[in-house]
């Protein structure tokens, strides 16, 4: 007898397609009324909490003793349990621990996100499910009404037919490095870890006397970033919010070295927002000042990651090589040494080649010709931008090094054209190599 047999279920089942034949089309149904919420039939929600038991078992083979979760099953069955979980929307004790263990994928919420069990589910609790997801760095895969029905059990008269073989999926060359890590195990790599896992703006390690905050590239004006803008967070309530405010007046008050980690957003419009990546080599030294309510943090250089988590005294490189070309590193050669070590993989430049770009430029974007803002020194600012990301193995070349103005910078990082700015960017690259002269 399955251990799930003796578990009470009494509820009113509010059932919005047929039950007949075991509902052995409920994939098809699915796809015929998208949007709608299905609740469980009785013989559903033994079987989903057998299923949940079944991943209560790994987490305690563990080490983890999932106690209360067993009972809630006992007492409210599968389902039940699982809505009550997920209305919270916040990390539960479970998930807490999960994260803590490195097993995000045996959270309710994953269970529910990636398995048949989804479909199930009212869809604005699968997106809360989702956010807490993205929000730790686990990088789920949905489960969807079409991979059902092609997952799905052949009848007796089906079985002998052959499967279909799906086509070939074309993978698209990368536009940007992927990261090693999570963000919040990177900040735990440095020394200093996040104190929470639903807002993950900084960590602070005050023993060791530093702190690591989120700086979007986009929001970086020049060497400038405002940490705190004191009119913008007036009546944020996040817990997210009031820790950075308190560790930038600890971290002031006390003197502490500050860092920043350039994030890449997923998408720069949406709030709250989603690294879509964050540099794992290089951490932004930063100098922390007031600027009446608001706190702005000045980019004094950039610092290996790897001298800040063995607490070495590394060399700074200055900014504007440090953030010329955002999440790609230096190598400076057409086959760009790979670098690999507790930080991470990552790449060496030449900042031979960054320099030689720039001057190559005089100043104004090698793409529309725009001048770059003129700076104190009276020289026009332009960003070196490689077209073919090291990662997606692009040689560190003047040839695949390109200045820009930053407004085209940002848009080949982030724009809906990335994919014919780098096509214009090489022809560009094109017609500048043959006009430059000669040599040999």
């Amino acid at each position: 007898m399955s251990v799930i047999a003796d578990l009470p279920i009494a509820r009113t089942y509010q059932l919005m397609m047929p039950v007949d034949r075991g509902r052995r089309n409920w994939q098809v149904w699915f796809r015929q009324h998208p949007g709608k919420i299905v609740d469980m039939t009785p013989s559903e929600d033994l079987a989903f909490a057998e299923f949940l038991l079944q991943k209560a078992a790994e987490a305690e083979a563990l080490g983890y003793r999932p106690t209360q979760f067993k009972q809630m099953l006992s007492a409210q069955g599968g389902s039940a349990t699982v809505r009550q979980l997920l209305a919270k929307g916040k990390p539960s004790d479970g998930f807490t621990r999960l994260w803590e263990l490195g097993r995000l994928d045996l959270t309710v919420e994953a269970l529910v996100v990636e398995t048949k069990w989804r479909l199930l589910f009212d869809p604005i609790l699968v997106q809360q499910a989702e956010r807490l997801l993205r929000q730790s760095e686990y990088r789920f895969t949905p489960f969807s009404g079409a991979a059902a029905a092609s997952a799905a059990p052949q009848s007796p008269a089906d079985s002998t037919a052959p499967a279909k073989q799906p086509a070939p999926a074309v993978q698209p060359r990368p536009s940007r490095p992927k990261n090693t890590r999570s963000f919040s195990a990177f900040c735990a790599f440095l020394g200093a870890p996040l104190a929470n896992r639903a807002d993950r703006w900084c960590g602070y390690n005050p023993s060791r006397g530093f702190a690591v905050f989120t700086l979007w590239a986009d929001r970086l004006q020049g060497d400038r970033y405002v940490l705190w803008d004191a009119a913008l967070r007036a009546g944020d309530t996040r817990i997210g919010a009031s820790e950075l405010k308190q560790v930038l007046q600890d971290v002031t008050s006390a003197g502490h070295a500050a860092y920043g980690i350039r994030c890449e957003p997923r998408d720069l419009h949406a709030t709250p927002r989603e690294r879509g990546y964050f540099d794992e080599d290089q951490l932004l030294v930063l100098s922390l000042e007031k600027d009446g309510l608001d706190v702005v943090a000045r980019v004094l250089g950039a610092i290996a990651a790897a001298d800040v988590a063995a607490g070495r005294q590394g060399s700074v490189t200055p900014f504007e090589s440090a953030v010329d070309d955002l999440g790609v590193p230096p190598s400076g050669k057409s086959a760009p040494e790979k670098t690999a070590g507790s930080a991470g993989a990552g790449y060496r430049r030449d900042e031979a080649v960054r320099s030689y770009v720039v001057r190559r430029s005089r100043g104004r974007c090698e793409y529309c010709g725009t001048p770059g803002f003129e700076m104190g020194d009276g020289s026009h600012y332009v960003e070196a931008h490689h077209v073919i990301a090291l990662s997606a193995l692009g040689p560190d070349t003047v040839e695949n090094v390109i200045a820009l103005c930053p407004g085209h910078h940002r848009e080949a990082h982030y724009g809906k054209q990335a994919a014919v700015l780098e096509a214009a960017f090489l022809a560009k690259l094109q017609e500048i190599a043959s006009q430059q002269p000669q040599t040999g």
